[in-house]
């Protein structure tokens, strides 16, 4: 697919999308903690059947402005999803955040939910009260890509190869000195910033369709507290991704794509007013 790359400003700051293309209402793609928007390669070609694809790099990554003030709040990623749906479309738009992404999406979806017509929120709990611990350090530069693959290939042994080396040429740069660095803020090698906010209030007050994901070797979103998820939103579908780790996008992009695609035909139809099931895996 030609994928077209396209710039918005924000709170003084130029964001970073990349239009996948498709017909129809958007869907925003919003990625995870040190990721980018390349993530959602093998999602984005096959769900532009459902609409027109728009993977976002959150601010800090990827080709989006870092903040020289390092505001990095979800708040803050929250305005700049706002100002995005805004721009592209006159009508409310689907959300499909992973991680920091899906609570930055809770976020808007809580909070102006005229903006946002469905929601998927995949692989994060809604708050960190769990012992979970720190992330482990990730590498920021590397000699070279072929040292770059070769970390993201243990880091994720799930993942296809063509995958891992197109997310590597993308979410890299050269680095002074020689060698290549991430293309985020350093200050995420160090911060977790949403670590210590609380979602709950936020999932309580969706009104729109939702659907939860979960990897089935999640490492950060325990089968009680998605169990928990569900309560609050009882009208909420679910499911859980086989053979995948919390990274979902990059472990298992098929078989996402094949619950988006479910979960937005089965929002059709609730829609229009014929009785759908929900999904209880």
């Amino acid at each position: 697919m030609r994928v077209e790359h396209r710039f918005f400003a924000a709170d003084r700051l130029r964001l970073h999308t990349l239009d996948h293309g498709g017909s129809g209402r958007p869907i925003v793609l919003l990625h995870d903690l040190g990721a980018s928007a390349w993530s959602w390669r093998d999602v984005a070609a096959p769900l532009s059947l459902w609409g027109r694809v728009i993977a976002a790099d959150l601010r800090g990554h990827g080709d989006s402005q870092w903040s020289a003030e390092q505001r990095y709040g979800t708040n803050d990623l929250a305005d700049d999803l706002w100002r995005v749906v805004q721009a592209v479309s006159d009508e409310p738009v689907d959300v499909v955040g992973h991680g920091w992404g899906a609570l930055v999406g809770l976020r808007v979806a809580a909070g102006a939910p005229d903006l946002v017509r469905r929601l998927v929120l995949v692989d994060t709990p809604p708050s960190f009260e769990e012992a979970l611990p720190f992330p482990p350090s990730v590498p920021y530069a590397f000699g070279d890509h072929t040292s770059a693959v070769a970390w993201e290939r243990q880091a994720h042994p799930r993942a296809s190869e063509g995958l891992l080396e197109h997310v590597v040429a993308h979410a890299t740069r050269p680095a002074a000195g020689g060698g290549l660095a991430r293309k985020h803020d350093p200050f995420f090698s160090d911060a977790v910033p949403f670590r210590a906010d609380s979602a709950w209030n936020d999932l309580c007050c969706v009104t729109v369709p939702t659907l939860l994901v979960r990897a089935q070797s999640s490492e950060v979103l325990s089968s009680a507290t998605f169990a928990e998820m569900a309560d609050a939103l009882p009208t909420a579908h679910r499911c859980t991704v086989p053979d995948s780790g919390h990274d979902i996008p990059l472990d298992n992009p098929l078989a996402l794509v094949d619950a988006l695609g479910d979960f937005f035909h089965e929002a059709e139809l609730a829609a229009g007013g014929l009785s759908v099931g929900v999904s209880n895996g």
